[in-house]
């Protein structure tokens, strides 16, 4: 009873596998790509559908090339130039000491012209005097020293 049962289960299978539809590939459609940050992240004009794979999107992204500088990665970026070409630190770190004697403090965030940045509507400005300084004073003294 138990063989029986099992062989006519086997017979179900195997017709169902005999009838089934094959199965077909589905494509993913892409449209109406916004960027939520239009300038600051991917670009909308340079992403596309990758060609050897359709439903595989390569996001294309902009230059890089920012509004603002962050003057804490600026340091960082100071600090290992430091170690690859100490002549273009020197030169890199006048324009920042230019600033901050300018200033008389480090901003967190400068605009394009090198000026305190602050949001359009205002409510958000640079900090002044952060910690981060202490990396930009320290290659300043060490540049003294050299």
């Amino acid at each position: 009873m138990k063989m029986a049962r099992l062989a006519a289960l086997a017979a179900v299978a195997v017709v169902g596998l005999v009838l089934a539809t094959p199965a077909h590939a589905q494509t993913a459609t892409f449209s109406n790509l916004v960027d939520a940050a239009p300038g600051s992240s991917w670009n909308p004009d340079t992403t596309a559908v990758d060609p050897q794979n359709p439903n595989r999107l390569v996001f294309g992204f902009h230059s890089s090339i920012s509004p603002t500088s962050w003057t804490s990665l600026g340091s960082i970026y100071l600090s290992l130039l430091q170690q690859v070409d100490p002549a273009a630190t020197t030169a890199e770190l006048g324009r920042m000491r230019e600033l901050i004697e300018r200033d008389g403090t480090l901003w967190e965030v400068l605009d394009s012209r090198g000026r305190p940045w602050h949001s359009a509507s205002r409510l958000s400005i640079s900090d002044a005097s952060m910690l981060w300084g202490a990396i930009l004073l320290d290659l300043l003294e060490e540049d003294a020293r050299r």
